[in-house]
This record gives C-alpha cells, structure tokens and sequence, in this order.
C-alpha cells in the first residue's frame, strides 16, 4: 500500500486505522442481535396465552375483567413489549411487568368477585322464589287433580245409586206436576226440569203420571226403570198434555 496515501502528508495520520474502526462498527450493528431465552421469558409466553383465554372466556359473562385480562394477557406477550421497545422506546424492567400482572389479575379477580356478590343473593332469592312457586303450583295442580279425581267418584257413585232398584223419570224442560207410586198408593210430585224419583222395591205395580204446566209444544217424556233399564215409558207435546204409564214388575 503506497504511505503516502495511507498517511496524511499533512499531519501523518493513518487514515486506514479510522477507516477500519468504522467498517468494523458497521459490520457490528449488521449482524442480528442473538436473543436470550430466560426462564421468564418462557414463563411469559406460557401465562399469556392462559390469561388471552380466561378473557376471551369472560367476555360474554363479565365484559369488565374479559377486557382487563385481555390487556394484561397481551401486555405479558414478551412480542409486546419487543414492538413497544423498538418503535417507541418504552422499556419495562423484570419487577415492573411482574408488578403489572399481578395487579391486573387481582384486579380482574375483585371485579369479579364484585359481580358474584351482588348478583348472588339476588340470584339465590330468585331461584329459591322460583322454586317456591313451581312447588306451591304442582301442590296446587296435585290438589285440584286429587279433588276431581273425588269429584268423579262420588258422581259415578251417585250414578251407580240412581241406576239401582225401581225409579220414575220425568225429562221436560218446564213445569210439570203428577203423580208416581205403587199403584194405589201413589205420591204427588211436581218440579221443573228433568226428575229421577225412587219407587219402593216391594212395589208389585208402578204407575207415573205426569202433566205440562203449559201450552208449549215442548215434548214431555216419563220412563220407568228397573235398575237403570227403561222398562216403561210415554211421551206427549200436547198443549198441557198429560202423560200416564204403568208396569207390572
């Protein structure tokens, strides 16, 4: 290499020795910075995505600490605080992202547990209501479904007692009156609407007699039953008509 222009005729400085340190400063900034994996570094990327999930989860229910957790979740990315580095200087030490954490998980955690405390008894006092009506309403259901069931019951019974031994009856829709009985010894009746009178079982002959108290051409029917069992019976829609039938049994 030829001195003179390695040396400044000038001063005699090496000019190659300046050239050289700042190639080298050049080639040192080129070559990537090799980044270290710490154990909080890998603590950092295995909490975050946990933290992202909790709040994703808790978005529907509590919007408040879903939104909290997010933000502590992303702050925690090491990727994060890398970009916030890089382009805007902001750095944060060890103790400073742990302390960040931790307080945005307690505080995630009160809100939450502020929700559950007033929401609980609320929601307790309206289940136990709930539970009381739908209690008081099948209790009610079981009483009516009990008092019908006795109901029917006695209705078939006194169906079952109407239908037994010798009986009169008189099916018209207004007043009526006659007479119904052993033959020779009968009783006078008189109602309005349809009648089912008893006759004594020891009756050997049953006679009915039976007129309309008015002039509509309604029909009048009288019936006499053995056990149930039409064994007699007559009808009339005369204006005040008369019906009279009798059976030997």
């Amino acid at each position: 290499m030829d001195d003179e222009i390695r040396y400044c005729p000038s001063c005699g400085v090496d000019q190659y020795e300046d050239l050289d340190e700042i190639q080298q400063t050049k080639s040192d900034d080129s070559e990537p910075k090799e980044r270290k994996f710490t154990f909080g570094r890998i603590l950092a990327w295995i909490a975050a995505p946990i933290i992202l999930l909790l709040g994703l989860t808790l978005l529907i229910s509590d919007p408040f600490s879903g939104i909290l957790l997010i933000l502590v979740g992303l702050f925690t990315l090491p990727l994060t605080r890398v970009r916030l580095r890089d382009d805007h200087g902001i750095t944060f030490s060890r103790w400073v992202v742990l302390t960040i954490v931790l307080v945005g998980l307690i505080g995630a955690g009160g809100m939450i547990d502020g929700d559950e405390d007033i929401a609980g008894p609320g929601d307790t006092n309206g289940e136990e209501a709930a539970v009381a009506a739908g209690d008081d309403a099948e209790a009610t259901a079981d009483e009516e479904a009990s008092d019908a069931n006795e109901e029917a019951a006695a209705n078939e019974d006194e169906e079952v007692a109407e239908e037994d031994g010798l009986q009169v009856r008189i099916l018209y829709d207004g007043d009526w009156s006659g007479a119904v009985g052993e033959e020779g010894s009968t009783q006078s009746v008189e109602g309005n609407g349809d009648e089912t009178l008893d006759v004594s079982d020891d009756a050997m002959i049953v006679s009915a007699t039976a007129q309309k108290q008015d002039a509509s051409d309604d029909e009048l029917v009288v019936q006499i039953l053995n056990d149930g069992e039409i064994i007699e019976e007559g009808s009339t829609t005369a204006d005040y008509g008369v019906v009279g039938i009798s059976v030997v049994v």
